[in-house]
């Protein structure tokens, strides 16, 4: 089976991506960006379709070191896993309970985000996004709950 990988570049907050960040959070903790080995499943921008879609890619095995000057980052090599961390920890406590769930069962090792129970897909959908939400969680669900219910009606009239 070929896993999923993301770079800094591509990480858009999307349900798989941060899914994926959550199983990786140990690295992510530690400073450290998950390595990709082999074969992996990302995510790359088309411009002539304009839009993301995922591409299957083969990790570079080069090992040499560079030739020529060293380049000279701005910032620490941590800054980006503990940035990206840091958002889906503080997007995860706004969900109480059900962000518990969601982390209680990524421990207990579900691979695939159908198999999650329901609170904890609630939680993934109102965490994913590229910004915060601007309503409360409670208020998030209820909104949910409200459109499921109409559209349930309009279904049942036709």
């Amino acid at each position: 089976m070929i896993e999923r990988w993301y770079s800094y570049v591509v990480f858009r907050f999307t349900l798989e991506q941060i899914f994926w960040a959550l199983q990786n959070k140990i690295s992510f903790y530690n400073g450290e960006w998950p390595p990709c080995i082999g074969e992996f499943i990302t995510d790359e921008y088309d411009k002539q379709q304009k839009e993301w879609v995922e591409v299957i890619k083969q990790a570079s095995t080069y090992t040499e070191a560079p030739i020529g000057k060293r380049q000279i980052k701005c910032e620490a090599y941590f800054a980006k896993p503990a940035t990206i961390i840091a958002e889906i920890d503080k997007r995860l406590e706004t969900t109480r309970e059900a962000g518990e769930a969601l982390l209680d069962e990524i421990n207990a090792g579900i691979t695939d985000i159908d198999s999650l129970s329901r609170p904890a897909r609630r939680a993934l959908n109102y965490i994913s996004g590229w910004r915060r939400r601007r309503q409360s969680y409670s208020e998030w669900k209820k909104q949910r709950t409200y459109r499921q219910k109409r559209d349930e009606a309009v279904i049942s009239r036709h």
